[in-house]
């Protein structure tokens, strides 16, 4: 990938949760990723957040979006688009951004994107991983209700009960 080397960039790694045994790519894992991706570029900044995104109010987020807007930075440096964006507002806000010049580049593992990028790929790449969640919700919902429907307790045993390695070992699978 040929890099810009006049701008200045903030790499971007992001876990919906604090449990390392519930993320498939740790953040260690995406830092170096976006090290690869944007070997070359001048990144001036590395944020770091552990919330997920499919709901509003990550502050990392934000204050990435506003370094954008107080041009301390011109793009972003990060492993996946998803790692960005999970609900339609902030998907939106980084198009909206990137097709205004706000934001001069996206780089990821995908491929780059630009202001003059197609941005259907950018609605189809975070409505995907909008829709991921959506459906992750759904799937998880319908797995405990069968798991109630074969009898099994859907979650470790109340205070004072022996919890049974065999029954929580077979609710993780």
């Amino acid at each position: 990938m040929e890099t810009n080397t006049k701008l200045r960039y903030v790499a971007y790694a992001r876990k919906s949760t604090d449990q390392e045994e519930k993320q498939i790519t740790s953040i260690e894992d995406q830092l170096l990723e976006i090290e690869r991706i944007g070997a070359g570029c001048h990144i001036t900044k590395r944020l770091v957040e552990k919330r997920t995104a499919k709901t509003l109010g990550r502050p990392v987020f934000a204050e990435m979006l506003q370094l954008m807007l107080d041009k301390k930075v011109d793009g972003i440096v990060c492993w996946k688009l998803n790692r960005l964006a999970r609900n339609p507002i902030d998907g939106g806000q980084i198009i909206w951004m990137l097709q205004n010049g706000v934001i001069k580049e996206i780089r990821t593992d995908d491929g780059i994107y630009t202001p003059e990028s197609d941005m259907i790929m950018l609605h189809i790449h975070f409505g995907m991983a909008h829709q991921f969640s959506l459906n992750l919700s759904k799937d998880i919902k319908r797995g405990l209700q069968g798991r109630l429907r074969e009898g099994v307790r859907p979650s470790i045993a109340p205070i004072g009960y022996l919890n049974s390695q065999y029954h929580i070992k077979r609710m993780e699978e």
